[in-house]
């Protein structure tokens, strides 16, 4: 199983954030209704016996939910597999493109965090565009995204 020391403290961070946004009642666990609010919220039509299966194969204390230690895990595993496919990478750089056009937008980008249930303001959304965006227009491009998911290696 990974543990904390494939992660930089910043990494380690960004999880923390991440679990925090997926656990929206705040117990400390991703609960499998949580887990499909995230699927569907993604465009992503999971039905509850996958959602149930994917709790199953990360919950290793057999709780019936993902706690922050096997959300590590599961980010580690999901950090080897953006790094051996880049195809990935791709599909997800276009579930934020909603147009297209090879850009994700501050637009697109606030909509997206909307379905996730963050409503965040103008400046937070530009903030996260600005950690992104190597090029400066704006906007943020695969490179730039894919540099993101590969935590900047």
């Amino acid at each position: 199983m990974a543990t904390k020391e494939a992660f930089s403290k910043e990494e380690i961070e960004e999880c923390k954030a991440a679990f925090a946004m997926f656990d929206k009642d705040g117990d400390g666990h991703i609960t499998t209704d949580e887990l499909g609010d995230i699927f569907r919220s993604l465009g992503q039509l999971a039905t509850d016996e996958e959602v149930e299966d994917l709790v199953k194969e990360v919950d290793t204390d057999g709780d019936g939910v993902i706690d922050f230690s096997e959300f590590l895990a599961m980010m580690s595993k999901q950090k080897e597999m953006a790094e051996d496919e880049p195809d990935m990478a791709r599909e997800a750089f276009k579930m934020f493109d909603k147009d297209g056009n090879g850009q994700i937008t501050a637009d697109e980008l606030r909509q997206l965090m909307r379905k996730l249930g963050e409503s965040l303001t103008g400046k937070e959304i530009e903030m996260m565009i600005e950690e992104a965006d190597a090029d400066g227009d704006g906007q943020i491009n695969y490179e730039e995204f894919a540099k993101l998911l590969l935590y900047n290696k």
